[in-house]
């Protein structure tokens, strides 16, 4: 990777994600991503699947039935139930 795409957001960089978050904006975070945000942002939250191996956790292709907070904005116009389709397991 160039130098200019590596080393991570850094502290300033957090902070700039909290300020947008305290001003209303919307974070998602997706496989390991999720981590970063469950420490920087001291979600009370944890990865259940944390430190498993594939063997312990391995669902490619299940489909989970999903309830969605409908008060949330990013929710909007969503049934109150989904189904998720599973595609592979995030790398830990």
């Amino acid at each position: 990777m160039p130098d200019e795409y590596t080393g991570g957001v850094g502290k300033e960089g957090v902070e700039n994600l909290k300020k947008f978050v305290e001003a209303g904006g919307t974070l998602v975070f997706m496989n390991r991503s999720s981590n970063f945000a469950i420490e920087q942002f001291n979600l009370p939250i944890k990865d259940v699947t944390r430190g498993l191996s594939r063997k312990d956790f391995y669902i490619p292709g299940s489909i989970l039935r999903t309830e969605l907070d409908l008060t949330n904005p990013i929710a909007k116009g969503m049934p109150k139930a989904i189904d998720c389709l599973v595609r592979k397991r995030p790398r830990f």
